[in-house]
C-alpha cells in the first residue's frame, strides 16, 4: 500500500482506492478501522508499514500492564 492507501485503510468506510497493477478499486471498509479498534479496547497497540508493490507489515501489540 502508498502511504496514502495505508492513512485511508484506518479511517471507518476509507475512500476507495484504484490498484495500479491490476486497475481494480480497492475498498477498504470497516476491515482495519474495526480491528484498530478492537485492540485498542485491549490496551494494545497497531503498527502498519507497508512498501508499495512489495508487502505490507502488520505488528500487534497487547500491554496487559496498562
Amino acid at each position: 500500500m502508498s502511504p496514502e492507501q495505508l492513512e485511508k485503510s484506518m479511517i471507518k468506510f476509507g475512500l476507495a482506492v484504484e490498484n495500479e497493477k491490476t486497475g481494480n478499486i480497492d475498498s477498504f471498509g470497516l476491515g482495519l478501522n474495526l480491528v484498530k479498534q478492537l485492540i485498542e479496547l485491549q490496551n494494545g497497540e497497531i503498527a502498519i508499514k507497508s512498501k508499495l508493490g512489495t508487502g505490507t507489515t502488520v505488528t500487534i501489540i497487547f500491554d496487559y500492564q496498562k
